[in-house]
């Protein structure tokens, strides 16, 4: 074999790849391992990273995508009867549970709030109030003993919509009403109670 020839055997053996390309392929241009054409850089977008103005937008839409999150309707809130979500209450600090309707026939959607109440004997620690505006105190316990992922607090100035319920936390305690019927109860935060 000539010097020519054994040279170009070597280069045709070289660029077969282990693909099992056809015997042609020493007849293709080499592959190349990098692009051809390069895209060109891309143009920040204003309040992305890298851009000049980040810190106040970001802030701002980082603070309503919080505020939008918080009151969004939990994701165990069902409208099925048995199904409730529980809230906390700055003022009074409580906790409430709020149900779309209730196991026990007849006494529909309520709202149901753990605390020590200023009107009621020490051993009554719920105030209790239906859609129907039917409203009591009574011994009981709010359970909480299974896995739960954190309760929302309801802040004052907040104002939240929960099966069925209007939830508005204002400076002087928290009202719940409920949507259909404008029954419910104020709680304020000397612990009084007024259903309405």
């Amino acid at each position: 074999m000539q010097p020519m020839q054994r040279l170009a055997r070597q280069r045709a053996m070289s660029n077969v790849d282990n693909d099992s390309r056809p015997s042609s392929a020493h007849l293709r241009p080499p592959r190349r391992s990098t692009p051809t054409c390069v895209a060109p850089e891309p143009t920040p977008v204003r309040g992305a990273p890298g851009s000049r103005r980040t810190g106040l937008g970001k802030i701002a839409v980082a603070a309503l995508g919080i505020v939008m999150l918080a009151w969004a309707a939990p994701a165990s809130a069902d409208p099925t009867a048995g199904h409730d979500a529980k809230v906390k209450t700055q003022i009074p600090p409580m906790l409430c549970e709020i149900g779309s309707d209730d196991d026990t026939p007849g006494v529909g959607p309520n709202v149901v709030c753990q605390g020590s109440f200023a009107q009621t004997p020490p051993d009554n620690d719920q105030a209790v109030v239906t859609a129907a505006g039917q409203f009591s105190y009574r011994t009981a316990n709010i359970g909480v003993g299974y896995d739960h992922p954190p309760f929302d607090t309801v802040l004052p100035g907040q104002t939240g919509h929960i099966q069925g319920w209007t939830v508005e936390a204002v400076g002087d305690g928290v009202r719940f009403t409920h949507d259909d019927t404008g029954h419910g109860m104020f709680i304020g935060g000397d612990t009084t109670v007024n259903p309405f």
